[in-house]
């Protein structure tokens, strides 16, 4: 399946507050991983829906394959022509960007952040994560109504996996 490289607006609603570069940094980890999981996905999918099995399937085989952590195992993957690209970023607030790439992986990772998704100004329901339908519409625009839910919906989507912090009296 080919996808045209598409831009969609990413809105992430952060309450007025401002952004821990750690949670920052973590979000956007996890972020790409799942895209990255995402255009894997729709290579196989050839045109059908994808699943949220699907991709539980594709994480638990990293896991069997390689002896890395699966995020940062995805993380780290060249997607070459579908690569994720921030075009713009406004901080007022919300935080708005606006991306480029597979816009399926991007829905996708969108869906497991727990994105609300419009085109039009009109809402889209996604079902099941079957949106490839939705793919082809213009205007699309995906808001994620809480940044620390949003985070914490990508970071469950790999299991949870809390990463331990270090204190900085232990350097």
């Amino acid at each position: 399946m080919v996808v045209k490289m598409n831009t969609v607006n990413l809105v992430i609603e952060t309450d007025g507050k401002g952004i821990s570069s750690y949670e920052l940094t973590e979000f956007l980890r996890y972020f790409r991983a799942t895209y990255v999981a995402g255009v894997k996905l729709s290579e196989s999918a050839k045109g059908s829906a994808l699943s949220e099995d699907q991709f539980i399937r594709l994480v638990n085989r990293i896991k069997l394959t390689q002896p890395v952590d699966v995020v940062d195992y995805l993380f780290k993957i060249d997607c070459e022509n579908d690569e994720l690209e921030f075009l713009d970023i406004q901080r007022k607030n919300p935080v708005s960007i606006k991306l480029s790439g597979s816009r399926v992986a991007i829905l996708l990772a969108a869906v497991f952040s727990g994105a609300v998704i419009t085109s039009n100004s009109v809402e889209v329901k996604v079902d099941e994560l079957s949106f490839l339908s939705v793919v082809e519409m213009g205007g699309l625009e995906v808001k994620i109504t809480s940044f620390s839910e949003g985070h914490n919906r990508l970071s469950n989507s790999f299991g949870g996996r809390l990463v331990d912090r270090k204190k900085i009296d232990g350097l």
